[in-house]
């Protein structure tokens, strides 16, 4: 992949994170695992059981994900807040144990505010946990461009489709 094709990809990228809501950006969030973590299991709602709190996890590493993607993030600190602590404690009831939690919020590169991370330090200080933190695109971007530049090009088609032509893998989970 040549400069050109890296500076599309990382335009491609933060283009995807400013018009990802939602279950957009949880789509996009679970591409990235797919590729990053092979035992990513990603969680859907089923019925009136939900997803018990958990939008992904890696049940061998004890690893499990909520995400966290408002229209504008700014205006949406305390709804975060709320939803990080009402979140653990659905994915504690259900899902234990719990080793590592991730809450990705997609910030829209603006930051985590001080609450959010006084309440993530608790919840890993009380259910002592071995990491909680949060993932957020600033994250996302390093794991598609630090850790796939051995075959970014590949990559980068699974998870934003087509890009000059070339063939999505069939096996690529949707």
């Amino acid at each position: 992949m040549n400069a050109e094709d890296k500076y599309l990809a990382r335009v491609l990228f933060k283009n995807k994170i400013y018009e990802s809501d939602g279950n957009a950006f949880e789509q996009f969030f679970s591409s990235i695992m797919f590729i990053h973590d092979k035992d990513f299991t990603q969680i859907k709602p089923w019925g009136n059981l939900g997803d018990r709190s958990c939008d992904g996890c890696n049940k061998n590493t004890k690893t499990y994900y909520q995400v966290y993607a408002p229209e504008n993030p700014s205006n949406s600190y305390n709804a975060a807040v709320n939803k990080l602590q009402h979140d653990f404690q659905g994915l504690i009831s259900y899902w234990s144990p719990i080793e590592q939690f991730f809450f990705v919020f997609n910030d829209k590169f603006k930051g985590v505010n001080a609450q959010c991370i006084s309440v993530m330090d608790c919840i890993v200080k009380t259910y002592k946990l071995l990491r909680g933190d949060f993932l957020l695109p600033k994250d996302l971007s390093r794991i598609v461009f630090d850790n796939f530049k051995d075959d970014i090009a590949l990559h980068i088609n699974k998870i934003y489709g087509n890009i000059k032509g070339q063939k999505q893998p069939h096996n690529f989970p949707e």
